[in-house]
């Protein structure tokens, strides 16, 4: 697991929109994750990205999805245990080709 942390300048517009935390982990089983959370209701559309992921086509052809509300899986409905928004990738796109920013350099057992 890798962090990265991109400074932005201080005077800069965006700096201040721009200081929320995400996590972006990439699976392998991509459409049954999707299926799992859109089942659990857990689907998120952040208003701040252009990228949308409202259905499975969607995250498939943007190799992507976003949850906020991290929940016991046995308990969904006890609510959220926390709230961290999460990108969820794809490491493959629809053609099977590796996605750009995939950091894996071997996907071939993916």
């Amino acid at each position: 697991l890798g962090f990265r942390v991109n400074p932005l300048s201080p005077s800069s517009p965006q700096s201040l929109s721009r200081l929320t935390t995400q996590i972006s982990m990439y699976v392998r089983d991509f459409a049954r994750m999707f299926t799992r959370m859109e089942a659990k209701g857990l689907i998120f559309i952040n208003p701040r990205f252009k990228r949308k992921a409202r259905t499975l086509d969607e995250a498939l052809d943007q190799c992507m999805f976003r949850v906020l509300d991290l929940v016991d899986p046995e308990d969904p409905e006890a609510g959220p245990i926390v709230q961290l928004e999460h990108e969820i990738r794809s490491p493959i796109k629809a053609d099977g080709t590796k996605y750009k920013s995939c950091p894996f350099d071997d996907i071939s057992n993916l």
